[in-house]
């Protein structure tokens, strides 16, 4: 087997956008809810912010809200697909957080990320 060459930025199916913006959270019987901050999001999922990953695991199920000025609420549902964790993130640059994965997005809560990321950084 070959050692791996590719940037696995390059292996992404969705361009990551830097982008901070406050979801809300919760596990999908409602419990667990919080309100968390994204460092970037792509059509494919999102990266965001935990002062503590506990109440999290990996695959758990989670929905995501974020208020859109005009538009009503964005809900989408998600996976958590990886953690990094205070452990991880002590002696690095990372921040401790959750990526997740969009799952099942229709065209219009796809339509509504895509102006979303369009709108970028500057938001």
């Amino acid at each position: 087997m070959e050692p791996q060459t590719e940037d696995p930025a390059q292996r992404r199916q969705h361009p990551r956008i830097p982008l901070r913006i406050r979801f809300s959270t919760s596990n999908v019987d409602g419990s667990a809810q919080a309100d968390l901050t994204s460092t970037n999001v792509s059509l494919g999922g999102v990266f965001l912010e935990t002062p503590d990953e506990k109440g999290f695991e990996m695959g758990t199920p989670i929905l995501l809200q974020i208020n859109q000025e005009g538009e009503g609420p964005l809900r989408v549902l998600g996976e958590v697909v990886y953690i990094l964790g205070k452990d991880v993130t002590a002696e690095s640059s990372l921040t401790p957080g959750l990526g997740v994965k969009f799952v099942h997005l229709t065209d219009d809560q796809r339509v509504r990320l895509m102006g979303l990321l369009a709108a970028g950084p500057g938001r």
